[in-house]
């Protein structure tokens, strides 16, 4: 994050448990002192902006997985063959409700 804080700013650290359920939600701009010389109000305003941000990012991609899936699905329906990866993981319903990273 250091000498990148616009960029990262909307970025968020998701930790989880051993069984996949989230146990800390943190938004990276809350953390950030590059941001600390504002005053409270335009501070709170930023973070806000952030974290609407990173929740339009994860609906985002979310959408992107699904159109994945739903192409998948058609085509193996018409018969023809279809993968599909991100990242170099294959995708398929089960990795549409783990969360995985697009």
């Amino acid at each position: 994050m250091q000498y990148r804080q616009p960029r990262t700013h909307s970025w968020r650290l998701d930790v989880c448990d051993s069984e996949g359920r989230q146990c800390l939600d943190m938004l990276f701009a809350s953390v950030d002192d590059s941001i600390h010389h504002l005053t409270p109000e335009l501070r709170r305003s930023v973070e806000d902006l952030c974290a609407k941000s990173s929740s339009l990012n994860e609906m985002i991609r979310a959408l992107r997985l699904t159109i994945i899936e739903v192409r998948g699905t058609i085509a193996r329906s018409e018969g023809a063959p279809y993968i599909a990866a991100i990242n170099g993981v294959a995708v398929d319903n089960k990795t549409a409700h783990m969360g995985s990273a697009a």
